[in-house]
C-alpha cells in the first residue's frame, strides 16, 4: 500500500531489496521535468475543501457522516505494572514509560481488529494522543517503537495500531454489502469483494482508528491534542483518515503514498488497491488533494516523510514536481500548512532517528533527546558502500561534506 501524528508500517506486499535503481534516487524523471500538477488540485478555497472532504465521508460512509459515535466492542485492561507481561506486539516500548494498557477489540462489517491503548506514566492535565500505526508489520518495528517512546516521554497516551489482515489482526472474516460472509486473503481482494458490489471497503482500513479516536475523546472530553503518524500502509491510513477527520491536529505519514501520476514511473511503488482506487483518487479527490485536505484547518498540519534512498518504495525526488504547489495551494485556503521532510540517512523502509527526534520532535516542539532510537535499533545512518551519492548523514553538513567528495558511512545526528 502506500505509505506529526499516528504511526504505521510497511505497506507494499513485495519489497525490493538492494536494488540499484541509480539515478531514480537523485534525478526527476525525464517526464516530469516540466509536469505541472496543479492539474490535480481541484481545491482552491476553503469551501471547496469542505466540499471535497464531505464528498469523499459519503463515498465511505453511506449515512454522510464520520462515525464519531462508533466504540470498540470490548475493552481489557492487560497491563498496570503489577506484574504482568509485558505485551511482545509492542517491541521495545518501554515500560517505564507506561502507567496501564488497554486492548481495544473493534469490528467493521464483522471484521474484527485491535489496538493497544497505552497510557503515558508523564501525563498531567487533559491528556495528549498519538496514534502510532504500524500498516502491515506484526509488531512495532522500524522506529515505530521508538516513536512511541518519544510520545510516552512527553506525556502522550498512545494508540498502537496495525491493518486489517494484519499483524495482530489476523482476522478474515468479512461480511459483505449484501449481507454476506467472504474469507478474504489481502487488501486488494477486500477492495475488490466490495467494489463488486457496488461498494468500497475503505471503512474496513479507516474505522478502526476513528473509533479509538472516539474512544479517547470519550474518555478524556477536555483533551489537548491529537496527532498521528504511521509508517508504509500506516503512513497510508495516515494520510486517509487526517483527511477525513479534522480532530487530527498535525499528522505525519511516513513512506506512505505518491501521487498516481509519479507511479507510473515507479511501478515497484504502486501498491495495493486502497492505494490507487479509481472512485476515490479518480473521481472524488487526487491525491494532492487529500495531502491538502490532511493540512487544511484551523491549527492543522501534515508533513510527508518520504525516504529518498528508500528500499521498498516512494523514494527519490520525484516529489518536487508537487512538494511547492501543495504547499502553497493549502496556504492560500488561509488555515492549515503542509510540508514535505526528506530523510536521506539511511536506504531503508523505517522511521529513522532523522524523522523522530527532527521531523515529529521539532513539529510538536518537543526538545529533549533521547538514546531511545538507537537502543530501538533505529539507524542514524546505514548507507551501504554503494551509496548512489557521498554525503554525511547529518542532512545540515550534507552538502558541505559532499563538495569536498567526502564520505561518512556512520555519523551521528546532530
Amino acid at each position: 500500500m502506500f505509505g506529526v501524528v499516528i504511526l504505521g508500517v510497511p505497506m507494499l506486499t513485495a519489497v525490493a531489496q538492494n536494488v540499484d535503481r541509480g539515478d531514480e534516487f537523485t534525478n526527476i524523471h525525464p517526464s516530469l521535468v516540466d509536469y505541472d500538477s496543479n492539474q490535480h488540485i481541484h481545491i482552491t478555497t476553503a469551501a471547496q475543501a469542505k466540499e471535497v472532504r464531505q464528498s469523499i465521508i459519503k463515498y465511505f460512509w453511506k449515512a454522510g457522516e464520520l462515525p464519531t459515535r462508533k466504540m470498540p466492542t470490548k475493552v481489557t485492561a492487560i497491563y498496570s505494572g503489577a506484574g504482568e507481561e509485558f505485551p511482545v506486539q509492542l517491541g521495545k516500548v518501554k515500560p517505564s514509560y507506561v502507567a496501564r494498557i488497554d486492548l481495544l477489540e473493534m469490528s467493521t462489517c464483522d471484521l474484527e481488529s485491535q489496538a493497544y491503548w497505552i497510557l503515558s506514566k508523564a501525563s498531567s492535565g487533559s491528556r495528549k494522543l498519538a496514534i502510532v500505526h504500524h500498516g502491515h508489520a506484526a509488531n512495532l518495528t522500524h522506529g515505530l517503537d521508538a516513536t512511541a517512546n518519544l510520545f510516552l516521554r512527553h506525556g502522550f497516551d498512545v494508540l498502537a495500531m496495525n491493518m486489517p489482515l494484519l499483524g495482530w489482526n489476523p482476522d478474515r472474516t468479512v461480511t459483505l454489502p449484501d449481507g454476506t460472509s467472504a474469507t478474504i486473503g489481502d487488501h486488494s481482494k477486500l477492495m475488490n469483494a466490495f467494489g463488486a458490489q457496488n461498494d468500497n471497503g475503505f471503512r474496513v482500513f479507516l474505522d478502526p482508528v476513528i473509533t479509538g479516536i472516539n474512544y479517547f475523546v470519550s474518555k478524556n472530553p477536555d483533551y489537548q491534542d491529537i496527532v498521528m503518524t504511521g509508517l508504509s500502509g500506516g503512513g497510508w491510513t495516515t494520510h486517509v483518515v487526517a483527511a477525513v477527520d479534522t480532530r487530527i491536529r498535525l499528522s505525519v505519514p511516513v513512506a506512505g503514498s505518491i501521487p498516481l501520476y509519479i507511479r507510473k514511473i515507479q511501478p515497484g511503488s504502486t501498491g495495493d488497491l486502497e492505494q490507487t482506487w479509481p472512485g476515490l483518487y479518480e473521481e472524488r479527490a487526487s491525491w494532492l488533494d487529500i495531502y491538502i485536505l490532511g493540512a487544511c484547518g484551523e491549527g492543522r498540519k501534515q508533513i510527508q516523510v518520504l525516504n529518498q534512498f528508500d528500499s521498498c518504495c516512494f523514494y527519490g525526488v520525484q516529489f518536487k514536481t508537487y512538494k511547492n504547489t501543495v504547499s502553497e495551494a493549502t496556504k492560500k485556503l488561509g488555515n492549515g500548512e503542509w510540508d514535505l521532510a526528506l530523510d536521506t540517512t539511511h536506504r531503508k523502509h523505517l522511521m529513522s532517528s532523522f524523522t523522530i527526534n527532527r521531523v515529529i520532535a521539532g513539529a510538536l516542539n518537543l526538545s529533549d533527546k533521547s538514546k531511545d532510537d538507537s537502543e530501538n535499533g533505529v539507524p542514524s545512518c546505514q548507507l551501504s558502500e554503494s551509496a548512489p551519492v557521498n554525503f554525511c548523514c547529518d542532512p545540515d553538513r550534507r552538502e558541505r561534506r559532499r563538495a569536498s567528495g567526502f564520505r561518512w558511512r556512520y555519523c551521528r545526528m546532530r
